[in-house]
């Protein structure tokens, strides 16, 4: 498989179930570092990117609701230091799946 994501970090919205969990496979199996969205379960979250890291890339699980502005920015900067932290700083995709349907 290609590796066409290699290098970038990626934030999903949703990530700790269905169509969440599932962007999250493809874009870790891409070559990816993936932010876990969630809303209520940690410990869903927790496992999705367990799963990321065992597939040989970094993870972290961020709480926040899309639909609440200042979750959204809390998210983008939690991610956006913990990733940098490493010195690495890499160009990152913003994925987002709204649990909304229509979003």
């Amino acid at each position: 498989m290609a590796v066409k994501l290699k290098g970038k970090i990626t934030l999903v919205t949703g990530a700790d179930r269905g169509i969440g969990r599932g962007i999250v496979e493809v874009f870790a199996e891409e070559g990816a570092d993936v932010a876990v969205n969630y809303i209520e379960e940690p410990e869903k979250a927790e496992a999705v990117a367990q799963w990321v890291r065992e597939k040989g890339r970094r993870s972290i699980i961020v709480k926040g609701d899309v639909s609440r502005r200042a979750d959204v920015e809390a998210m983008i900067d939690k991610v956006w230091n913990w990733f940098n932290s490493s010195g690495q700083g890499s160009p990152w995709t913003y994925a987002l799946r709204s649990r909304e349907a229509g979003h």
